[in-house]
């Protein structure tokens, strides 16, 4: 099922996602500032994909803990 960008679904599942988004990207970049560029093109892209229907099942298809 894909989820339009527009849709409430989409921006709760991405508001949800944001804090796991900024820990893993401190650990990769070790700055709050450079993290925080990094989560911001990531939902960028994400929301890119989504808009042209590149990402299929939502968000979290494919997504492991």
């Amino acid at each position: 099922m894909r989820i339009a960008p527009e849709s409430n679904e989409f921006r709760q599942e991405l508001v949800s996602m944001l804090p796991k988004l900024r820990r893993f990207a401190m650990t990769l970049t070790r700055n709050g500032a450079d993290a925080d560029d990094l989560v911001q093109v990531v939902c960028e892209r994400g929301l890119h994909a989504t808009t042209f229907g590149i990402v299929k099942g939502g968000l979290r298809a494919g997504y492991t803990q």
